[in-house]
């Protein structure tokens, strides 16, 4: 018992005795600052903003497209968009021309959906059908009437099957 009151006392005595710190700051620093040119981004032709108000990288500057413009365009998005398992090939196409411009601005480049339903798990079959309801004026959506008043089957077709080549792709790729 008297060993255990003799610890207690020493670990008592020990604790008592620590220095106090100081916690007042120290005397503030000044802030330097550096100038610079400033760099105006609007005159730059390769970088810019999409109409999202997203930064894009612009691989062709004057506007033509090539092959190689789009390989590359197509690497950076792979490596920089959660797509970046799905073949460089379908990112490349991004489905089609017909489908960027008339379907895009609603269901995504991806087609997983924006304004519009995503179209991801759908085949060629419904799209088709989904599509021409809107024709047959089953639908009640102006846009969507116009758009599709202005293509013919083989278009309509044509991005049906498109879309279904690009969901069979996310599905191999596990996404």
């Amino acid at each position: 018992m008297k060993h255990l009151v003799f610890v207690f006392s020493f670990l008592l005595l020990i604790g008592c005795t620590e220095e106090k710190q100081n916690l007042t700051p120290d005397e503030p620093g000044e802030v330097q600052v550096i100038t610079g040119d400033i760099t105006d981004m609007s005159k730059d032709i390769f970088y810019g903003y999409s109409s999202k108000g997203e930064h894009i990288v612009k691989y062709a500057p004057d506007g033509e497209e090539n092959a190689t413009t789009r390989a590359v365009g197509a690497v950076v998005t792979a490596k920089s968009t959660p797509y970046g398992s799905i073949g460089l090939n379908m990112i490349e196409k991004k489905l089609g021309k017909s489908y960027v411009v008339k379907c895009a601005p609603c269901h995504d480049d991806y087609a997983n959906g924006v304004i519009g339903p995503s179209l991801l798990d759908k085949d060629d079959k419904q799209i088709y059908q989904m599509i021409t309801k809107y024709r047959k004026n089953e639908e009640k959506n102006t846009l969507m009437q116009r758009f599709v008043n202005k293509m013919t089957d083989e278009e309509i077709r044509e991005i049906a099957v498109r879309i279904k080549e690009f969901n069979d792709e996310v599905k191999r790729s596990g996404l």
